[in-house]
């Protein structure tokens, strides 16, 4: 194989003898980069989440209050962060909060899920803050913009309602389902 090679402006050609197979094109395709994003909210409005805390009254006497879980970042995670505080301070016979998970969505009138239930969280509640990390497959919202339907229900018989504050989050140090691009130039 020859090939010439033009050497300036003044006119100069050389050539070059090449064994065959020894000269290799390549070509670069354009490569997007970007970042990506994450997070959970605890909301009652599903479509249009706050980026703040939620504060839900669960009522007494083993009764239900719904919210959701959203994931609001631009990548699948596969773990948060909850936590939770309210109620009076008591160390016995603490309430136990129950958070869970429906695959589908809470039927508040009869308060059944007919989909699978999956525990997302129980905590004492004791008037402290108490943090949970939460990794259980069914109890994340792994995809961006997946919403889970939630249940809170205190499992011991409570004679008021209880206010509590339930706030989430997501850190760079979790594990995350980051699939990264995959270039091939050949």
């Amino acid at each position: 194989m020859l090939v010439a090679a033009h050497l300036g402006m003044f006119g100069l050609w050389a050539g070059a003898a090449w064994a065959a197979g020894r000269l290799k094109a390549t070509s670069t395709g354009a490569v997007v980069l970007s970042t990506g994003a994450w997070g959970v909210v605890a909301t009652t409005n599903p479509t249009t989440p706050p980026h703040q805390q939620l504060s839900v009254s669960v009522p007494a006497a083993f009764g239900s209050a719904y919210f959701s879980l959203v994931n609001t970042g631009s990548i699948p995670i596969t773990q948060f962060t909850l936590t939770t505080n309210g109620g009076d301070a008591c160390s016995l016979l603490c309430p136990i909060l129950t958070l869970t998970a429906c695959s589908v969505a809470w039927n508040q009138t009869s308060n059944s899920c007919t989909g699978t239930n999956t525990t997302v969280a129980s905590v004492t509640i004791n008037g402290s803050a108490q943090t949970t990390t939460v990794s259980a497959a069914g109890a994340v919202p792994a995809n961006p913009a997946a919403v889970l339907s939630i249940r809170a229900q205190m499992s011991t018989l409570t004679l008021t309602a209880t206010t509590v504050t339930i706030d989430t989050s997501v850190t760079s140090t979790s594990p995350r389902q980051i699939r990264a691009a995959v270039v091939n130039n050949r």
